[in-house]
């Protein structure tokens, strides 16, 4: 998930009053954190891992995934003190809050809950730091179409998690896990696809101009294949080929932004 986070989080930090890359690479440890202690529990109750590309059984180890919490959860912890004491103390105490949400949620609960996860994720990995970052930071996100960036980088993650929840919509109606796929079944999830990709791909051509227009270019040909393996059951491979695609975009938009 990092290559669908951070290129937009890097753009981001650019700005004056916003952490710089130490912001950016604290966030990235706070999403290895969240992911580590969602594949533990997950792989505890079914032995696979969800969000994630491959399912092989090979890759689950509740062992390693608790020592990842451990590190993860602590390289975050102590890069948001930095921030909070020597940088900018909103975006540390931010990021603390937001870790004791994840500790929070992963000691009560013994399953996290996937309902409309893939708005979740993206909303709370790069509209809410964009909309901290505006509020306690720097004003110079409102030009350049900041908003706009992380807005299609949201889309484009949406799409993948939704892929993700398609492919795996079998074991999560087994273990009565209620998402979008289970909730409106395969023509219905493939539906919401198209209107996330949809979206990214007319906001990547409206604002093609000001970002260059590499990332317009690989989405539109990636999105039919996309939809098309996804229409005849081979979702795995439309998983595989969307993030392949929406991390190029996020890397090429990344690079168009540096003046």
């Amino acid at each position: 998930m990092l290559l669908l986070v951070l290129p937009y989080t890097l753009v981001l930090t650019r700005a004056p009053g916003t952490g710089g890359s130490l912001a950016a690479i604290a966030l990235g440890f706070a999403v290895l954190y969240y992911f580590a202690c969602v594949d533990r529990r997950v792989a505890a109750n079914s032995g696979q891992l969800r969000l994630a590309m491959r399912r092989d059984r090979a890759l689950v180890n509740e062992d390693v995934f608790s020592l990842a919490k451990v590190l993860f959860g602590a390289a975050a912890a102590v890069l948001a003190l930095l921030l909070l004491a020597f940088v900018r103390w909103p975006v540390g105490l931010t990021l603390l809050a937001a870790l004791g949400v994840i500790a929070l949620l992963d000691a009560i609960s013994d399953r996290w809950p996937m309902r409309l996860v893939e708005l979740a994720l993206p909303a709370a990995m790069l509209g809410l730091p964009y909309v901290l970052l505006r509020w306690f930071a720097s004003p110079l996100l409102d030009h350049g179409g900041y908003a706009v960036l992380t807005l299609t980088g949201g889309l484009l993650m949406a799409g993948y998690v939704l892929l993700c929840l398609m492919r795996d919509v079998r074991l999560d109606a087994g273990e009565r896990r209620v998402t979008t796929a289970t909730t409106l079944g395969p023509d219905g999830a493939l539906a919401v696809f198209v209107l996330y990709a949809g979206g990214a791909m007319a906001l990547l051509i409206g604002y093609g101009a000001g970002w260059g227009l590499g990332a317009a270019a690989v989405l539109p040909l990636a999105g039919m294949i996309v939809v098309w393996l996804a229409s005849i059951g081979w979702t795995g491979y439309a998983v595989g080929l969307w993030y392949l695609a929406a991390a190029v975009a996020a890397i090429v938009l990344n690079l168009a932004t540096i003046r």
